[in-house]
């Protein structure tokens, strides 16, 4: 029997595909994938076979397949030796998506993590395009359920020397014991010196509204750090979402600027980069841009929580500022923008053969 047009006009669009997810672990409902473009068969396969399976193998996304976004997983799948075949809901559907944020219907835009510790999973916004979804429901913080709990992504939480404790304003007014701490970076509050270890950690007390103790220590120093917390009742919360179509987004990660050396985690090539402020930084972070390769057209920095003392210079081996004066500028090869206070950030183009400062609000490079 066909359905009804009142069956019919409850669902979604919906565009599937099966394909094989070559990883080893579990997968939550919801979850973005990317595919695997460079795959070669192991021992005997090279990059120069015409390999068909480079459409159809998927892995979790990183830093260095972030320009290949999949879908998006239609149900939960166990961890299994070997891989195995997935059912994904492709760009262009409205469908569930694994969040780790509160949304607003038809506002909040919502893009896919590249690696650290929630791989797959839709939180800042990024680019629009492939790997981006706008949310068609409104899930906000309460006691009970299993929606998103409470965030903090500025890097003003903070966390004790080596204690376990997690300390931010309210952070956990809706939060019971058991509950997930998504930790996404951070650095040594008083010189940056050094990275706490990005994860998911779990509640053990619930001292207060504003204080949480976790099974773990990520730091072993008073450091500040970015995080989100989440009910563990079932997995990541979903959201009803709509997968936009496009070109690449590139995906989003959150780093943060470790003093006189490279961000942590490594930054990725293409798409949005969140950097953690908060901090005293003893001399400037470092943010290196490679040169651009495949898919790659554009890069966006964005600092999140003023830095003291020192910023972080994003710089590369070829760049132009030709979007912060009146004119076009050449610049040396240690050419710099800073970004330093809150709201600070730079958009990038790449222009066939260097990097080029389009638009942003921080520190141009002198000229």
């Amino acid at each position: 029997m066909s359905e009804s047009f009142i069956e019919h006009i409850r669902k979604a669009r919906l565009y599937t595909r099966k394909v094989f997810f070559t990883g080893i672990t579990a997968l939550v409902k919801g979850q973005g994938l990317c595919y695997d473009r460079d795959y070669a068969v192991p021992v005997t396969g090279t990059a120069a076979d015409a390999e068909g399976r480079r459409d159809t193998f998927v892995e979790l996304p990183s830093a260095t397949n972030n320009m290949w976004f999949a879908g998006v997983t239609l149900q939960a799948y166990p961890a299994r030796v070997g891989g195995q075949v997935v059912t994904i809901a492709i760009p262009g559907s409205v469908v569930e998506v694994a969040v780790g944020l509160n949304t607003v219907v038809d506002s909040t835009v919502l893009t896919c993590a590249a690696g650290g510790p929630e791989p797959g999973i839709f939180t800042r916004q990024g680019f629009l395009g492939r790997g981006t979804a706008v949310a068609l429901q409104t899930r906000a913080s309460a006691g009970t359920g299993d929606v998103p709990i409470a965030s903090s992504l500025d890097g003003s939480a903070s966390v004790g020397a080596a204690d376990k404790t997690l300390t931010k304003t309210a952070l956990f007014t809706n939060a019971v014991v058991g509950d997930k701490v998504v930790i996404l970076a951070g650095m040594r509050t008083s010189s940056g010196a050094a990275a706490v270890t990005p994860g998911v950690y779990t509640i053990v007390t619930r001292t207060s509204a504003d204080v949480a103790v976790l099974n773990a220590s990520p730091c072993a120093q008073i450091s500040s750090v970015a995080c989100y917390v989440y009910r563990a009742t079932n997995a990541y919360p979903t959201c009803l979402c709509k997968l936009l179509e496009g070109k690449e987004s590139g995906l989003q990660q959150t780093v943060a600027a470790i003093v006189s050396a490279e961000v942590s985690p490594a930054a990725m090539a293409g798409g949005t980069t969140y950097i953690v402020g908060t901090a005293t930084l003893a001399g400037a972070g470092v943010y290196t841009l490679a040169a651009a390769a495949g898919a790659i057209e554009e890069k966006q920095i964005i600092l999140v929580g003023t830095l003291t003392t020192n910023g972080v210079a994003i710089t590369s081996a070829a760049m132009d500022d030709i979007g912060l004066a009146a004119a076009p500028r050449i610049h040396a090869l240690a050419a710099t923008f800073i970004l330093l206070v809150t709201t600070d950030w730079c958009l990038l183009r790449w222009a066939g053969a260097r990097w080029g400062v389009v638009c942003g609000q921080g520190t141009a490079p002198a000229a």
